[in-house]
């Protein structure tokens, strides 16, 4: 199952809506502001599927920008419109920096072109492109990660790394390893946690019951005594945005984990493919999103808390890399020291 599909005939982009998965549920985008409310509201997630979402939201700014001005609009207009989507779309997801980077770049090609007309199949090039490139990291990334998975492991798995987290809808990045893992039939069991407020881990639940994995969902305040009495080998994440230091942004909850499994040393891994890397900012650069407690959004089966309580409801947090036993990319497996690590993967070729 893919996150979403293009449909050229409508000019439309097409969501499943994993608010409301196991029930099959779509929201249909015709305008850039469809696009933005999808990704706000969490109707697609995963940092890869929300940046080649992202992708297609340009393509609808930029037919709104040609119906606006009647198709006669200048190319430097054109230009500076579609920065100004490109803009909105970043802020509406700041944390996942595979976003900004496929926008910086398909706006850097845009610029090369020459007449306004070449701008909309240029951004649906790309899109294609970038998923079949999403399509080929997913499956290196299972593939190094799989030797690090043995006959009859435990995994914990926290939030949703899956197909649906990603753009070609295959493998994903970090539950792409267990899936991989279970058809070259290893004896694989998945503990998932629940990730509220959102609940990602039903969406994790879903894909893996239908790969037939045996996959247990637990509260995410059951991980401490399930890591104690010894019933997880490892606990396998993805991220969001991991820097040049090895500083790993991503759902809240990640970096409880990494302590609890620091104390009672069992691996720690994190799976990302190469474009979640950001080699850019320094931590202290970054200002990790909470949102505003009066702007709380729900599950739809999550209870309201009264009106006169107030919630605090962070969305990411930072593991920092002293707590990370490896991080598994499309690349290969990362082990610390990861500064001097992944300066060399970035001179790679």
């Amino acid at each position: 199952m893919k996150p979403f599909e293009w449909k050229q005939d409508t000019k439309t982009l097409i969501f499943v809506d994993q608010r409301a998965l196991p029930s099959l549920e779509y929201v249909t985008c015709s305008k850039l502001e469809d696009v933005l409310g999808a990704i706000k509201n969490m109707v697609v997630r995963g940092a890869p599927a929300i940046a080649i979402a992202g992708v297609y939201g340009l393509v609808l700014h930029a037919f709104h920008i040609k119906q606006k001005s009647y198709g006669s609009v200048d190319f430097d207009k054109f230009l500076i419109e579609l920065k100004k989507g490109a803009a909105q779309l970043i802020k509406a997801r700041p944390t996942a920096v595979n976003l900004s980077l496929v926008l910086d770049k398909v706006l850097q090609g845009i610029s090369k072109l020459s007449t306004t007309e070449e701008i909309v199949p240029f951004i649906l090039r790309e899109a294609e492109l970038a998923i079949d490139d999403d399509r080929k990291m997913n499956l290196q990334i299972a593939a190094n990660g799989l030797e690090l998975i043995k006959d009859n492991f435990t995994i914990l798995i926290h939030c949703h790394t899956g197909g649906l987290a990603v753009a070609s809808g295959e493998y994903g990045t970090a539950q792409g390893i267990v899936s991989l893992a279970s058809e070259k039939r290893r004896n694989v069991k998945v503990f998932a946690t629940e990730t509220r407020p959102f609940l990602q881990g039903r969406i994790t639940a879903f894909e893996l019951a239908q790969e037939d994995v045996n996959i247990t969902i637990i509260p995410d305040n059951a991980a401490g005594i399930l890591i104690y009495r010894k019933l997880i080998d490892c606990v396998i994440v993805g991220a969001d945005r991991v820097l040049s230091t090895g500083h790993v942004f991503n759902k809240i909850g990640t970096y409880a984990l990494a302590v609890l499994t620091k104390h009672h040393k069992i691996p720690f891994y994190v799976a990302l493919p190469i474009t979640t890397f950001d080699f850019v900012h320094k931590l202290e650069d970054i200002i990790v999103e909470q949102r505003d407690p009066k702007e709380v959004r729900f599950c739809r089966d999550q209870q309201i808390v009264p009106n006169d309580v107030p919630v605090l409801n962070p969305a990411f947090d930072i593991t920092p890399p002293e707590l990370i036993t490896a991080l598994i990319c499309d690349k290969g497996v990362i082990y610390p020291p990861f500064e001097e690590a992944l300066a060399a993967l970035r001179e790679a070729p």
